[in-house]
């Protein structure tokens, strides 16, 4: 992203979903929350058949770096399940998925329709587009 530093977006949101269980293993979980809670409303605009393809992308995209994520592969219902149970992976892999899937949303719709979505999906968020900081709203 541009504006938004997608690696800083990306960890805001992994810690916001892993809440207190900030170990490794919680946040390999919530990263595959944050995959679920987004492929869950992104299904609705773009269907889970689109979903799992964008997913799908992100993955064989994020192998290029770390080869081990290319197990992965989507379920027939757009969600990414098993991230717990690839011992292979690790927290940098998993984020990075996840960056790669918010790089190309912002590829195909734009920075400002990707931010849309993501604080839809997270509205308990507020970002600062310049730093991604997160500002919890009152």
């Amino acid at each position: 992203m541009r504006a938004v530093d997608t690696p800083i977006l990306v960890r805001r949101i992994v810690e916001h979903e892993a809440g207190e269980n900030n170990n490794q293993v919680g946040l390999i979980a919530s990263s595959e929350r944050v995959c679920n809670k987004l492929g869950s409303h992104l299904s609705r605009i773009i269907g889970r058949e689109g979903f799992q393809t964008l997913l799908n992308r992100a993955i064989n995209l994020t192998a290029r770096r770390f080869p081990s994520i290319i197990a992965l592969k989507a379920e027939k219902n757009g969600s990414l399940g098993g991230l717990l149970d690839a011992s292979q992976l690790d927290l940098d892999v998993v984020t990075a998925l996840v960056e790669q899937i918010f790089d190309l949303l912002v590829t195909f719709i734009g920075e400002d329709l990707t931010l849309r979505i993501i604080i839809a999906v997270w509205p308990e968020l507020e970002f600062d587009v310049d730093g991604a900081r997160e500002i919890e709203r009152p």
